[in-house]
């Protein structure tokens, strides 16, 4: 273990360790619906993760209010908090990656923008109660990634140098997370976006298969 170049590794959730655009979509949907507005498509949704619950449904409704956008995210809140994992799965193959890296004495941890309780629930349900070191979500006195005071105090908890902690996430707002953090970020290409949308951000690999994660978290990428 002194010998590895990592001894954390922060991951990202939604896009990155289990598929949720489904659920999410279901209650963006079904408060867009409940408000006389139709309903998006399971594509549409997936571009608009990753900002937080809110964000996704303020990004399927960008002409209405806030006063609109309030009302309905009681709706999202409300019908997710009781909904959260009907169809949310972990993507085939990173339990036995994380496995792997916990048995390589490797502190796991989640920094995610969904609500902390409901992440925990999620996590919870998908990987059991053991599996991560801490979880960290959405709270009212902690921004939102990519903000770096949030990054900074998830660093923090840990009680580790920046330099020690891998950061693995999906989207632009991981990488930019990881990057106001100052931490090496491994870039996953099974989740909400694409190469193309995350060349020019600084990451240390792209990872097509979870895989791939075992060697990158262990310092031997080379």
């Amino acid at each position: 273990m002194e010998n590895q170049k990592y001894k954390a590794v922060i991951f990202d959730l939604d896009g990155t360790l289990v598929d949720t655009v489904k659920d999410i979509g279901e209650a963006v949907n079904h408060a867009l619906v409940t408000m006389g507005k139709t309903p998006k498509s399971v594509a549409y949704h997936r571009e608009r993760v990753g900002w937080g619950l809110r964000a996704s449904l303020e990004k399927s409704v960008p002409e209405e209010t806030k006063e609109f956008v309030d009302k309905a995210y009681v709706l999202v809140e409300d019908y997710y908090k009781n909904h959260p994992c009907v169809y949310t799965e972990a993507y085939k193959g990173i339990p036995e990656v994380l496995e792997t890296l916990r048995n390589k004495g490797l502190d796991l941890y989640v920094y995610t923008n969904k609500q902390e309780h409901i992440a925990k629930l999620v996590v919870e349900q998908v990987f059991g109660k053991d599996m991560f070191k801490q979880i960290f979500g959405t709270v009212s006195h902690r921004p939102l990634k990519p903000d770096k005071k949030g990054i900074d105090w998830v660093i923090e908890q840990t009680g580790l140098d920046a330099s020690r902690i891998l950061y693995v996430g999906d989207s632009e707002v991981d990488m930019e997370t990881a990057a106001a953090g100052e931490l090496d970020a491994a870039a996953v290409l099974w989740g909400f976006r694409t190469k193309e949308q995350l060349d020019g951000y600084p990451k240390m690999i792209c990872a097509h298969r979870p895989d791939e994660l075992i060697q990158v978290s262990l310092g031997n990428n080379k």
